[in-house]
């Protein structure tokens, strides 16, 4: 498995030829994943600022949030495969500052990569994080985190739980109750996991 990824990672995503609007434009982010396989995958939205720069996934802001995630659920990096749905930065603003939510262009260019690696890591629990992946995996644009998170449903042979971004507690204090919830759902999914 890991052959088979840092095959694609260094074959085809760092060399990444997709006509995408973000091709060029920042560092390309790959996905975690630690030396020995697991079930267990985690999807995210894009890379941030500090992921770029680091080339590493979920260690920005809402990084320190997702490793609280991970410690309730008793699980490390090591645990776990972590990718974005896109694997460059979205931006906007002046100079491109800030980060937004990637289009459905770039998020139909960058799907093939999502895809690959899903077939490769093949791991038995996914969970989104947020409505960019969950959206990714339904296959449906309209679906919302809202009314998702928390309930199952397939991906392929893999159950796919859906829960808040970690940085949606940064802006909404009252989703910390809704998290710590779900989070104590998928404790008990992970235990069966492993």
């Amino acid at each position: 498995m890991l052959d088979q990824l840092e095959k694609l990672y260094q074959d085809e995503l760092l060399n990444c030829r997709i006509d995408c609007p973000l091709r060029g434009t920042t560092t390309i982010v790959k996905g975690h994943y630690p030396e020995q396989p697991v079930n267990i995958a985690f999807v995210g939205e894009a890379p941030g600022a500090r992921e770029t720069e680091l080339g590493q996934p979920f260690v920005g802001m809402a990084g320190s949030n997702f490793e609280d995630f991970l410690k309730s659920l008793d699980l490390t990096r090591n645990d776990v495969f972590i990718t974005n749905t896109v694997k460059c930065r979205p931006t906007v603003g002046f100079q491109g500052r800030k980060n937004r939510a990637p289009y459905s262009s770039e998020l139909e260019a960058c799907s093939y990569y999502l895809k690959r690696e899903m077939e490769i890591t093949d791991p038995k629990l996914i969970i989104t994080l947020g409505n960019v992946p969950l959206r990714q995996l339904l296959k449906d644009k309209k679906a919302s985190i809202t009314h998702w998170h928390g309930t199952l449903f397939f991906y392929g042979r893999a159950k796919v739980f859906p829960i808040h971004h970690p940085g949606a507690i940064t802006y909404n204090r009252k989703l910390k109750g809704v998290i710590a919830e779900d989070l104590k759902v998928l404790k008990k999914l992970i235990t069966l996991q492993k």
